[in-house]
């Protein structure tokens, strides 16, 4: 039931969303000085998140994880005062997972109120101007 103020004939629901985050980043970089030719360095990095609110309507908690991982290795070696190599390598790893849901309300994870095929919980249902019922757990 709206406990807002009503438009017409549409009733507002008004809630506090919090919005819990935590992000955890490290970063680290060794040099070192193999010979008077030679070089090398590593650097290496990580990024985990995660972040969690309520969907629209207080029906599910929606949460979103990423964890992003780099590195890169390079090696110079002086060959003369005129001739310089340089080889890096490099890494990327990016992992997602973006706008899963868990119900709150019970009934919306009921499989007969399922309407999408092969999903046996309540589908999304978004319309123009109104809130988007976010469906069951997914």
């Amino acid at each position: 039931m709206p406990n807002g103020e009503i438009l017409g004939d549409t009733g507002l629901f008004v809630f506090e969303n919090d919005v819990d985050g935590v992000e955890d980043f490290v970063t680290t970089r060794i040099d070192h000085q193999i010979s008077d030719a030679d070089r090398l360095f590593f650097r290496y990095s990580l990024d985990d998140a995660d972040r969690s609110d309520e969907t629209d309507l207080a029906i599910s908690i929606r949460s979103n994880e990423t964890r992003i991982q780099s590195a890169a290795l390079e090696e110079t070696h002086v060959f003369s005062p005129n001739l310089l190599n340089t080889v890096r390598v490099g890494f990327l790893r990016t992992f997602t997972i973006a706008g899963r849901t868990v119900s709150q309300t019970p009934g919306t994870d009921d499989p007969d109120l399922a309407f999408v095929p092969d999903i046996d919980v309540l589908g999304t249902v978004d319309v123009t101007g109104l809130s988007e019922l976010p469906g069951g757990t997914r």
